[in-house]
This record gives C-alpha cells, structure tokens and sequence, in this order.
C-alpha cells in the first residue's frame, strides 16, 4: 500500500461509480452514502494521507447483523487500532496503515480483522509513489489510463527521462520498506 492517495469525485456521482448487481434480484443498487458517527465527513482531496478520511465501500454487514450482501459508502479514517487497544479510539496516535498482501494472514495485527471478514474497499483514483534522486524525493501519480486524471510528474521542473510506472513502482517496493 502506498502513503498516499487521491479522489477527488463528488460524492454523489461516487455512489454512481459504486453500483452493483443486488445478490437476490441482479439489479443495479446503488449503495447508500452513510456518514460516520463521529461527524467527519468526506472531502475530495488531491492529498489523502494516514488518519485522513476516505471514502470506503463495505458490507452493510459492519454496521449491523445485516447479512443481505448489501454494500454502503462511508468516510473511514485512514488505518488500523488493533484489536489489543483498549480505550478511546481517537487517542490511539500510532495507527497501522500498511501492510503487505503478501503476510496480511501472518501478521496478527491484520490477521485478526481480516479472517473475521472485517475488509473494505478503499475507493481511490489514484496513488502517489516517490523515488529518490540524489537524497532528493520526487512524487508520481499512478492513475488507469482511462481515468480522468492522467498519470503526471507532480514536481515541476524535475526531468526523468524514464518515468515508466513499471520501473518507478518496482523500483520503489525494492527499497525494503514496508
């Protein structure tokens, strides 16, 4: 997972994007936008970060013992309180928000909420990776091709005569970090 992340949609035209076909009739439902009970609310932003709020898709399923296969959209904050915090929520400062598909079930930090179906689908447009060039932290944007955004160099001014993403992003995860 990356640092950062971008969306900026409206989210009205967000829960469009979000459809699906209902399990029980197949046809299209377009999920219901809930706001989180701590009043934060979605912004569309270009700078998505750690313990900023983000649009989310998830089963109705989290909120209640609705087993429908129903799906709704709400801001979430960015990372993971373990399930061994006890105490408020809003002072658990050190939060998880990475982690590697490849050990999610060997990790007990993630293992626990992942084996008990606790997952979501963060919605985003795009992602940001930097390489380092000379002690120097350049950001890209990684985006589909089709979306509305297109892949960029986000410093002006710098020149990368290969900005191919295949090699920014390998050569990003070959750094070690997690």
């Amino acid at each position: 997972m990356c640092g950062r992340t971008f969306c900026a949609i409206d989210p009205v035209l967000l829960q469009k994007s979000c459809q699906y076909a209902d399990p029980a009739t197949g046809k299209l439902v377009t999920p219901d936008w809930v706001d989180p009970p701590t009043g934060d609310s979605y912004r569309p932003s270009y700078n998505i970060g750690p313990t900023t709020f983000t649009p989310v898709l998830l089963s109705t399923a989290h909120h209640s013992s609705d087993q429908s296969g129903k799906r709704t959209l709400q801001p979430m904050r960015w990372g993971l309180i373990p399930q061994w915090h006890k105490g408020d929520r809003a002072s658990f400062k050190a939060m998880h928000n990475n982690c590697r598909g490849e050990t999610i079930s060997e990790k007990s930090t993630f293992s626990v909420p992942f084996s008990k179906g606790k997952r979501c689908v963060v919605i985003a447009e795009g992602f940001y990776e930097w390489q380092t060039v000379r002690s120097k932290k350049i950001p890209y944007i990684f985006t589909k091709k089709e979306s509305r955004v297109k892949e960029e160099k986000v410093a002006p001014g710098e020149v990368n005569t290969d900005s191919s993403p295949n090699r920014l992003l390998a050569d990003s995860k070959n750094t070690g970090r997690e």
